[in-house]
């Protein structure tokens, strides 16, 4: 019985229960608006604060901050509030407007970060 145990536990990857107090690039968008679908040829690193629970977002000038709750698989962004500096890209506009009060599913590797929602999953690579 134990060996069925070990055997088993060996097998299944565990879930980190938070994503690290670690800076992730955005590598691709695929969404079910196509025009904000794509590839990202910018970096816009999401670092998370694991003791404050709270994600900032760089986008193109601005800077976004986040509170966020993790619920097993689930994390929650909430009160997103941005600087206003200049202008930044569509692009970034509409990356940062995913992160407006969403719950997403997560998944984490050792360099890989995935958040999925409803038509809607973004991947980023740990920097």
């Amino acid at each position: 019985m134990l060996a069925i145990l070990l055997v088993t536990s060996c097998d299944t990857p565990e879930l980190n229960e938070k994503p690290d107090d670690f800076s992730w690039e955005i590598k691709m968008i695929i969404s079910e608006d196509h025009r904000k679908g794509g590839i990202s040829q910018e970096i816009y690193p999401l670092t998370f604060d694991t003791q404050e629970k709270k994600a900032q977002l760089q986008l193109d000038v601005n800077v976004c901050f986040v509170d966020y709750e993790i619920n097993g698989k689930f994390i929650q962004f909430e009160d997103l509030y941005c600087t206003r500096i200049c202008c930044d890209s569509k692009y970034a506009e509409d990356f940062a407007a995913y992160f407006f009060g969403e719950i997403f599913e997560w998944k984490i590797g050792a360099t890989d970060l995935e958040l999925s929602r409803d038509g809607v999953k973004l991947y980023f690579r740990k920097l």
